[in-house]
């Protein structure tokens, strides 16, 4: 627990110098080895090595519900007889390349320290399908948030890449009304594909879902999930709750869908908020570079977070997954990257 907090206590200190790209490329290349060389951290850890022992390369488009970015991934490392380590390598690399990507639209590094303790350590170390998921999107919020492109082309598109990874990212396209103005029928036909993404990934049974994935049982609810989507709010509000901003909407629209979602289903939440919260922090920064009074939301919502990432460690029932960090050689059955 300790590396955590020190690694926060650093990206925050960082916070406090001027903007430099080379602290961005120190601060994320060291988040880089943290999610790149773990070993056996992280809650899917054994879930993970079993999809890499059971691996089956015959797998087709339907069957994989169009989640064939990673599949491809996995399918190249199985050819190439290559460790299983190789695993949280590509995604490591592939979340930081997006986030740096993200980083070039938002110049902050608060947008790290946002998302860090739910995005990076509680997802990052543990779903990395996801997490690559989540990268691409905070990605192209980004972009459209603070350098707004002239078509929504890149909008649907990187969407739909991210979904190759993790079919709830579907969802993040009933919220491009939000970020531009579109024709009626195409937002018709933006909430259809996201609803579709939304009941193929949640619809049923999260533990049937969890047992033919990842060959584990997986609780049915998820006691931590309004606690982080309380978070999400709290940035949402810092970041939005300001007379005329363009992007109240858009959280409305986050809150509403978040507090649906958590009634019927309190595990959805929990994975819908690892897109739903790094739009918020993005929120956050966008008012805080455009606003004086935005540096003040800003620091609180670096308070929220902090007070969130304690009290996680403290009262959480599956932190104990990642509080003993160490490094894949460090493992008791060590086995060499090939």
């Amino acid at each position: 627990m300790i590396l955590y907090f020190a690694l926060y206590l650093f990206m925050f200190l960082i916070a406090l110098l001027n903007y430099n790209r080379l602290y961005i490329l120190l601060v994320y290349f060291i988040l880089f080895l943290l999610l790149a060389f773990k070993g056996e951290v992280g809650c899917d850890y054994t879930g993970y090595l079993n999809r890499y022992i059971y691996f089956y390369p015959g797998e087709t488009f339907i069957s994989l519900r169009g989640e064939v970015g990673w599949w491809y991934i996995e399918r190249f490392i199985y050819n190439q007889d290559m460790d299983y380590q190789w695993y949280y390598i590509f995604s490591g690399f592939l979340a930081v390349f997006f986030c740096l990507l993200a980083q070039k639209h938002v110049k902050s590094i608060g947008l790290i320290i946002l998302i860090y303790p739910i995005v990076f350590l509680q997802l990052g170390l543990s779903g990395i399908r996801q997490f690559v998921a989540v990268s691409i999107v905070l990605y192209i919020v980004a972009r459209y948030v603070f350098d707004l492109p002239k078509s929504i082309r890149p909008y649907i598109v990187w969407i739909l890449v991210a979904a190759t990874f993790h079919v709830s990212a579907l969802i993040m396209l009933l919220f491009l009304p939000f970020l531009t103005k579109l024709n009626p029928w195409l937002i018709a036909l933006l909430v259809i594909v996201g609803l579709i993404g939304f009941s193929s990934s949640f619809y049923e049974t999260v533990s049937q879902v969890y047992q033919d994935r990842y060959f584990n049982e997986t609780p049915r609810t998820s006691s931590g999930a309004w606690v982080r989507f309380m978070l999400t709010i709290i940035l949402l509000a810092l970041g939005v709750y300001t007379p005329g901003n363009i992007y109240l909407k858009l959280g409305i629209a986050i809150v509403v869908i978040g507090v649906i979602t958590g009634l019927i289903n309190s595990i959805a939440l929990h994975r819908l908020n690892y897109y739903f919260l790094p739009v918020a922090s993005i929120l956050v920064l966008k008012r805080a570079l455009t606003e004086v009074k935005g540096l003040i939301s800003l620091r609180l919502a670096y308070l929220a977070t902090f007070a969130y990432m304690i009290f996680w460690f403290t009262f959480s029932t599956h932190s104990h997954c990642i509080l003993d960090y160490h490094f894949f050689f460090q493992r008791e059955n060590l086995i060499l990257l090939q």
